[in-house]
């Protein structure tokens, strides 16, 4: 899924490509704004065989200030924009507003590289540049590889990245874990990481979001069964943490050495000659927040039978 994240760096990118600033006077005011160049934007659309009703509303933008045609893209990723009276579900104005977004970037982008490649420069200025690349890396975390002039899902995610992430910290509300801040922490760091190119950063990142949630569930269902604290040094013995909640039946015994060795990969993973660091710093954030979810579920369970 496109998340808001990469959705707000298409509409910049587009406004930044797609604008000219303009002077507005009112008596003895002069202000500035950027007003749409909506007939070169639609020529590239046309060009590109955008749908004649996303066509029409670009054409009667030409010259307007450029805020209704950033409420259009923007609300892409919401479907807001495709609401026409009961013609489609809110789901399906989502899923078509996913499908646009999808087309927008991977066009722009597209474009962007083939000035590069004609100019050496790519408009005016390298706003759009830093936006470009920016947009590359949010993508990866929305769970996307653009290549070859084309943007893929990538099947190596077996989830939806943002879905997952924002379903994570809706768990650790749910459950009143015992640190949410330190968890939030960790699960930013492994995205911030990952967006400046610190690999190995964010999989530390990922690691100990859920180092942290296996601490913290076996804190809470310890307490629940024995009715004090758990000890310091168990709860310092990540281990001695996994080993216990197979004993108390939260994971199973394959379980529990699936996550052993997860979670040994996620400790020791350095850079590898067969795969780039940054789809090995993805694809380890994927596991990290899967198994997470997969053992934050589990405490739900656990939870409902021993209110």
């Amino acid at each position: 899924m496109i998340s808001r994240k990469s959705a707000r760096l298409i509409t910049d990118i587009y406004l930044l490509t797609f604008s000219v600033p303009k002077e507005n006077t009112v008596l003895y005011s002069t202000t500035y704004y950027r007003a749409l160049k909506a007939r070169e934007l639609y020529e590239f659309f046309y060009e590109r065989d955008y749908n004649i009703w996303f066509l029409g509303i670009i054409e009667k933008y030409d010259g307007m200030y450029y805020g209704a045609f950033r409420k259009l893209l923007l609300g892409l990723q919401t479907g807001e924009s495709l609401r026409r009276g009961e013609e489609l579900t809110s789901e399906d104005c989502q899923t078509f507003g996913q499908a646009y977004l999808v087309l927008l970037a991977q066009d722009i982008i597209k474009e962007y590289e083939s000035r590069i490649t004609q100019y050496g420069s790519f408009s005016a200025g390298s706003d759009e540049r830093k936006l470009v690349r920016a947009l590359k890396i949010q993508l990866e975390i929305d769970g996307f590889i653009y290549k070859d002039g084309r943007l893929y899902y990538s099947e190596s995610s077996v989830i939806d990245e943002k879905v997952e992430q924002e379903y994570l910290e809706e768990l650790f509300l749910t459950l009143k874990l015992a640190d949410i801040a330190t968890l939030q922490h960790h699960l930013n760091g492994s995205e911030e990481h990952y967006r400046n190119g610190k690999y190995d950063d964010s999989i530390s990142n990922s690691r100990k979001v859920l180092d942290v949630v296996l601490t913290q569930v076996a804190s809470g269902v310890y307490a629940k069964v024995n009715g004090k604290s758990i000890p310091p040094e168990m709860s310092k013995n990540a281990t001695d943490i996994r080993n216990f909640l197979e004993r108390q039946n939260l994971v199973s015994k394959v379980e529990r050495e699936a996550l052993d060795k997860n979670y040994g990969a996620l400790s020791t993973t350095g850079g590898h000659p067969y795969i780039a660091e940054k789809d090995q710093a993805r694809l380890m954030r994927h596991l990290a927040l899967t198994f997470s979810q997969f053992v934050l579920l589990r405490y739900q369970g656990f939870r409902k039978k021993n209110p």
